[in-house]
């Protein structure tokens, strides 16, 4: 079995009176995700996680659970009911969008359940979600990415004021920002971002 599917498995929902997934509407979306029992899943991906470091050492592990989300993410393109070649794909085969929003909560636990690297510390990213949007699945998904490629990831959040990301880069030393944000209504607290991050620039030439 390959791990992106032990992930999945190790998963633990929320369930209904008649014991189906129960379901959740992201914040600001209409999109219903499954409701996933956090505490009990991070527990579960810590065994797991105890399990890969048993066999090999930190970076061996760290290196499974990325190509893991390169799984995930291949299998997703080939049989989403979406995209024209998962034509003929059973049902029973989809890696769907629920999938995906829970593998990406059970995978970011893996990550962090993986002690610090001994050598020096990756590449720092800032990721949040520009205020007033508060729907956060596509900054959890990205944050998964960046995960896998080796970044340490500052999850700032959701409905966040620019100041969080200037907040980031002085105190936490980040390099790259990760800005998710509605297109409109999320434009000044963008620009004003921007304007910030310009000024910051423009003294550190002088």
């Amino acid at each position: 079995m390959h791990l992106f599917q032990r992930i999945l498995n190790e998963i633990v929902y929320h369930r209904n009176a008649a014991g189906k997934i129960a379901a959740q509407r992201s914040a600001a979306s209409s999109l219903n995700l499954p409701a996933i029992n956090d505490q009990a899943t991070r527990q579960q991906m810590d065994l797991l996680v105890r399990e890969l470091l048993k066999a090999d050492d930190r970076d061996s592990a760290h290196r499974q659970l990325r190509t893991a989300v390169c799984e995930i993410e291949k299998r997703y393109l080939e049989t989403h009911d979406g995209f024209a070649q998962a034509k003929g794909t059973r049902q029973q085969d989809q890696i769907t969008v629920a999938d995906m929003y829970a593998f990406s909560v059970a995978a970011c636990y893996g990550f962090e359940a993986l002690p610090p690297s001994a050598g020096p510390n990756g590449a720092k990213v800032a990721l949040g979600v520009m205020t007033p949007a508060r729907q956060d699945c596509g900054k959890n998904l990205i944050r998964l990415v960046w995960q896998g490629c080796g970044y340490e990831v500052i999850d700032l959040g959701a409905n966040q004021q620019p100041q969080a990301w200037l907040k980031a880069i002085e105190q936490q030393r980040v390099a790259p920002l990760g800005l998710s944000r509605m297109k409109n209504a999320s434009a000044p607290g963008l620009e004003s971002l921007l304007e910030s991050l310009i000024t910051v620039l423009r003294s550190l030439a002088q």
